[in-house]
């Protein structure tokens, strides 16, 4: 089964590769450039202190995975320092997360799928007086994730734990709107689809929707080819693993591919 996995996440990357597009409208191009812009200094010192701390962590805890789980490993014990390598953003995908928080100026921000709070201290230290809402299914995973939030001083960011089939509905029906969503949790179809159709009735004119690991599975793809699909989005990019929403009316309707 893995090894099937890995063949059709190859097969998939060829795809993206021969796809690539080079050549995109000014306003497009414009987009794609503040998002490869590097994260400030004093930031990116913080951010990066943040990640060393939990991937230099021995400590075992024992995982639940409400959703589809880890391709790497489907043990429940698992180190902390295993997590944060292989279940966490890398360097390149944070900064766009980052860099996006800051392109569309984001002061309420929800991420579905906390893990161990890497991706989300990305999307805190965008913009100053930004609020992020964060869901994690995992009570181990968010307790880890809390203490890391607290010792490194992140105080914008607020963890609601539980299934995200529950804690999704509670957080969306408090909230008018969101300026960026990111979505990565439950990979899988149905509930990729499910999350996405009752998000769009929290967006405004500026949000941005972000989708994790797109290409980790024949549903997430198929999933991510039906939400670009939609009426309302105005501009999908994809960067390999990760595809990015807008929904602003002046932006020309297509999708790109990236590296």
């Amino acid at each position: 089964m893995k090894l099937e996995m890995y063949i059709f996440r190859t097969y998939l990357l060829i795809v993206h590769i021969l796809n690539i597009d080079f050549f995109v409208d000014s306003k497009t191009l414009e987009i794609k450039k503040k998002l490869m812009n590097e994260i400030a200094t004093d930031k990116k010192k913080k951010i990066l202190s943040f990640s060393k701390s939990l991937k230099q962590s021995n400590q075992v805890i024992e995982t639940t995975d409400l959703g589809k789980g880890s391709t790497v490993t489907h043990l429940r014990k698992r180190k902390v320092c295993d997590i944060a390598k292989n279940s966490s953003v890398n360097i390149k995908i944070g900064k766009i997360l980052h860099n996006l928080s800051k392109f569309n100026n984001a002061k309420n921000i929800l991420e579905i799928g906390t893990s161990l709070g890497i991706s989300t201290v990305y999307l805190s230290t965008a913009v100053n007086c930004s609020k992020v809402t964060t869901l994690e299914g995992c009570e181990n995973t968010s307790n880890i994730a809390l203490n890391s939030f607290d010792k490194f001083n992140f105080y914008n960011i607020k963890l609601v734990k539980g299934n995200f089939n529950l804690t999704l509905d509670e957080v969306l029906e408090k909230t008018d709107s969101f300026d960026l969503i990111f979505f990565d949790g439950n990979h899988n179809k149905i509930d990729t689809l499910n999350y996405f159709n009752k998000c769009l009735k929290k967006i405004n004119s500026k949000s941005i929707f972000v989708f994790d690991d797109i290409n980790w599975s024949i549903e997430m793809k198929s999933a991510w080819n039906q939400i670009i699909k939609n009426d309302v989005v105005t501009l999908s990019f994809t960067f390999l693993r990760v595809g990015v929403l807008f929904f602003k009316k002046d932006l020309q309707n297509k999708n790109y591919n990236f590296l």
